[in-house]
């Protein structure tokens, strides 16, 4: 089962690949001052910031939270920058650049401690957090202004035909993040405790830490985002990180992940950035106002919204939860001390009045997941623990 949802996953990030191409081709033959290798070089620069940015809000995303703080984090990060970066010395810029990325890992640090320790709702938090770092951001820089130094930016944005180095650093970080998703205990985590975080926490993962390193990781994305953009301007700006929160959520949606939590992948967010980076592109290209910008990143947020998305939403709001937890004593039984057991559940065929155990494949039955711990043996009996 987990195979076939990773295969849906991966069908929905090709479709996604097949419109980015399809947009691409259909401007290039109706748009000269479009198909032109600098306007695409460009392009390609301008939607890596957006990337990486929207990298770190799938992890949180894929965990069952939100980072609404990334716009302001972005904002003081290029501030930051401003301040420490105008120097000749590497030195200094290199420790600057660190301070930059860092102040993003702090901020995310927060977030992730006031979501866990707190107890307070991912989107209260990080909005909080983003009002704040939106006052912290123009009392570093009152308004956009400061240097970064001018052979750093030029280092940082040199470019190659269509490659260029933001490109690249683009690649190592989608490289990193994809290890930490798909071939680390960490990525599992994430993913279980977005599922389901109560039988995560039931099979022993430690869910405070998991969520709090998606935290973190969002952090580093968003400083390395606010460096990236700072190089670009070769200045500070303490607005300019506005649009992120908004965008980064959307090219995540549209690249397939689920606000319920549990499902994204970060090949699908990183099309659906270059998504939202084209059509951008594409209506500057055709002066179209910024009002209908805005208003088709909303409409694209709405069109991707899938349904396990509109059924994780509408179980948060309901008062009642599906989910179940049992105190057992058993006979015999539980060889190991925990496990999980995996099913379809249908009515039977021969008494209607009772459940019965059915193949995948079998019409009018349910996936059926049962955890359970043994918390105490006591010679043939034992206590456990039961998530249904």
């Amino acid at each position: 089962m987990k195979k076939k949802k990773l295969s849906q996953q991966a069908r929905g990030v090709w479709t996604i690949y097949l419109l980015l191409v399809l947009v691409f081709i259909v401007m290039c033959i109706c748009s000269e001052s479009f198909r032109s290798l600098y306007n695409i070089t460009n392009m390609l620069t301008q939607c890596v910031p957006l990337a990486c940015v929207a990298m770190g809000q799938t992890l949180v995303i894929i965990s069952g939270g939100i980072d609404l703080s990334v716009a302001s984090s972005i904002s003081v990060c290029t501030a930051v920058a401003a301040k420490l970066m105008n120097t000749s010395s590497p030195v200094q810029i290199a420790l600057g650049a660190a301070a930059v990325i860092l102040t993003g890992v702090l901020v995310g640090a927060l977030n992730g401690l006031g979501v866990n320790l707190l107890k307070v709702p991912p989107l209260i938090t990080t909005l909080c957090m983003n009002t704040v770092l939106s006052g912290v951001a123009l009392w570093i820089l009152p308004m956009a202004g400061g240097k970064v130094n001018r052979d750093f930016c030029k280092f940082v944005y040199q470019k190659w035909t269509i490659l260029s180095m933001p490109l690249l650093i683009m690649l190592a970080l989608l490289a990193v993040m994809s290890v930490i998703l798909y071939r680390t205990r960490t990525g599992v985590h994430i993913y279980a405790i977005g599922k389901n975080r109560r039988i995560a926490a039931t099979m022993g993962v430690n869910t405070r830490a998991v969520s709090i390193r998606t935290y973190v990781l969002c952090g580093l994305c968003a400083g390395l985002t606010g460096l990236l953009l700072a190089c670009r301007m070769r200045v500070g700006d303490p607005t300019c990180g506005t649009a992120y929160a908004m965008d980064s959520i959307t090219a995540a949606v549209v690249g397939g992940a689920s606000m319920a939590g549990g499902v994204g992948l970060l090949s699908g967010t990183v099309a659906g950035a270059f998504l939202i980076g084209m059509l951008s592109n594409i209506m500057n290209n055709l002066a179209v106002n910024q009002f209908y910008q805005y208003v088709l990143k909303g409409g694209l947020l709405v069109v991707a919204k899938d349904d396990a998305t509109h059924i994780g939403l509408s179980q948060q709001m309901a008062v009642h939860s599906v989910e179940r937890a049992y105190n057992t004593i058993v006979y015999g039984g539980f060889a190991q001390d925990e496990g999980f057991v995996e099913t379809n559940l249908g009515r039977s065929k021969t008494d209607r009045k009772k459940m019965a155990v059915y193949p995948a494949s079998e019409p009018h039955t349910k996936y059926a997941y049962t955890g359970y711990r043994v918390l105490e043996r006591f010679g043939e009996f034992k206590i456990g623990r039961v998530h249904v």
